[in-house]
């Protein structure tokens, strides 16, 4: 069987077929999403993929069809993980329902008695003194 030279945007094409559309933004995030699943899939995860013309891979009918199964698993395990993953960043951030939130502790250092304050209190001048420095500054 005769094997095609495909590179990473005509891999994307095929593999992703009428799913892949054709607006720029679109078909560069579809052709980046195809090589992460090759460096997945080729790699390990790691990377052996470049971007465009870089690297031409060779593959025959019954070889892009399996690889098209593949692609399509990857894709739902993807989605999958992405979801349990915004789950688990939910529960994270929300409090369960069989616990209540604590009522917050009220701070009354700061209302006191005067009495319990006098020894905090600074010395001044007292008001016959305040008295005394208003008249000798007339």
């Amino acid at each position: 069987m005769a094997k095609i030279t495909y590179t990473t945007a005509t891999l994307t094409a095929a593999l992703m077929g009428d799913d892949a559309i054709e607006t720029p933004s679109a078909k560069k995030a579809n052709t980046r999403t195809v090589r992460k699943f090759l460096r997945d899939e080729l790699g390990g995860g790691k990377a052996v993929v470049g971007k465009g013309a870089r690297y031409a891979l060779e593959y025959g009918a019954p070889e892009l069809r399996a690889m098209k199964k593949k692609f399509a698993a990857w894709e739902i395990a993807q989605e999958e993980a992405k979801a349990a993953r915004r789950e688990a960043l939910e529960a994270a951030k929300s409090p369960k329902a069989d616990e209540t939130p604590e009522p917050a502790e009220t701070d009354t250092t700061d209302i006191a008695d005067d009495e319990d304050n006098a020894d905090e209190m600074p010395e001044g001048p007292s008001d016959e003194e305040i008295a005394e420095m208003i008249a000798s500054e007339d």
